[in-house]
């Protein structure tokens, strides 16, 4: 159940920063390392988003707000909620993990881990909802979408949950391109008004069923084990720089296409809608910025439908698109 929030407890005091690191197109700057996120070495930059850690077991204000989303688990409970309260930012709580607060400029994350937990889980909520939120509040488009670098180009696997996005990343991995992003990927335009897909989190999250997988990807060096849940996670080797969208792959088990792979077309703005990824935030600079990015998505990528539903495994599935991509990314540079 969302636990209760204790109105009369006071927030631990900020620790010192100690960490510098850069995803999902932000900088960030905090007194603990984010898992996944790459370590950033140079100097300290002055508009990083800041992470709190507070050593309070709840939230002190219990004030509500407007209810922007809610996921509920089958018996009802809520699961996860994020509600807007006007001038105090935006709170996300989930009784799993705990919560976190961003301020309305995405500059700051607060967080309150639930009790008991290790990093790789009570850090699963603050990379799969408060660092994206943040990026949407910093005027970055975030796509519901894995991502691979191929050729010095971003291929993004967008579906929904369970369209096996992970999956496939993980086999791209193992055939040697880098993981870019997990589920997550921000979506920036560079000086020249093209799309910039961003690092991302590379602690990727497997089904059981794709346990083998997250074995052979720590065997092979490739990634390190870090828990097990309701899945395997493990953190991957990564690509720590941005580079230019060549093209989103658009996975579905419907069978829409003959064959693996579709012919490729222009995105329509309906179709990245469907890919984005925080579609509760509706105010005007969020919009406004959404819409520039998507548009220069149309204008200079392309998007593949993919049938993961035709029978290859993700294996061979995943030969399939590398060649794929290859081409694509071959394409572009000449």
């Amino acid at each position: 159940m969302t636990p209760q929030l204790a109105a009369d407890a006071e927030p631990s005091p900020e620790r010192q920063d100690v960490w510098q690191g850069e995803g999902f197109g932000l900088m960030l700057r905090g007194s603990y390392p984010v898992l996944g996120i790459a370590e950033h070495e140079g100097d300290e930059v002055a508009d990083a988003t800041r992470l709190l850690l507070d050593d309070a077991s709840t939230p002190a204000d219990a004030r509500g707000g407007e209810r922007l989303r809610e996921v509920r688990y089958a018996d009802g409970r809520v699961a996860m909620a994020i509600d807007d309260r006007g001038g105090l930012g935006l709170r996300i709580t989930a009784a799993e993990f705990g919560a976190h607060e961003i301020s309305r400029d995405g500059r700051t994350i607060r967080s309150w881990p639930a009790a008991g937990l290790p990093a790789w889980r009570w850090q699963r909520l603050l990379i799969g909802q408060a660092l994206p939120l943040a990026a949407a509040l910093r005027g970055l488009e975030v796509l519901h979408a894995s991502a691979v670098m191929v050729g010095g180009t971003a291929f993004a696997f967008a579906g929904e949950s369970g369209a096996g996005k992970s999956s496939l990343a993980a086999q791209l991995v193992l055939r040697g391109n880098p993981l870019l992003a997990e589920d997550v990927l921000a979506v920036s335009l560079d000086a020249n008004g093209r799309p910039q897909a961003h690092p991302g989190s590379v602690a990727l999250s497997l089904r059981r069923e794709d346990a083998g997988l997250a074995e052979r990807l720590v065997r092979n060096g490739v990634a390190t084990a870090t828990g097990s849940d309701e899945k395997e996670h493990v953190l991957v080797s990564s690509s720590q720089r941005s580079v230019p969208l060549g093209a989103v792959y658009l996975l579905s088990r419907k069978g829409a296409v003959e064959g693996p792979i579709g012919e490729a077309r222009v995105p329509t703005l309906l179709d990245l809608m469907r890919c984005a990824y925080v579609r509760y935030l509706g105010t005007q600079s969020r919009l406004t910025a959404q819409l520039s990015v998507q548009a220069a998505i149309t204008q200079h990528c392309s998007i593949v439908p993919v049938n993961v539903g035709s029978g290859l495994s993700s294996e061979l599935l995943a030969g399939e698109l590398e060649a794929h991509m290859t081409s694509i990314a071959s394409a572009r540079r000449q």
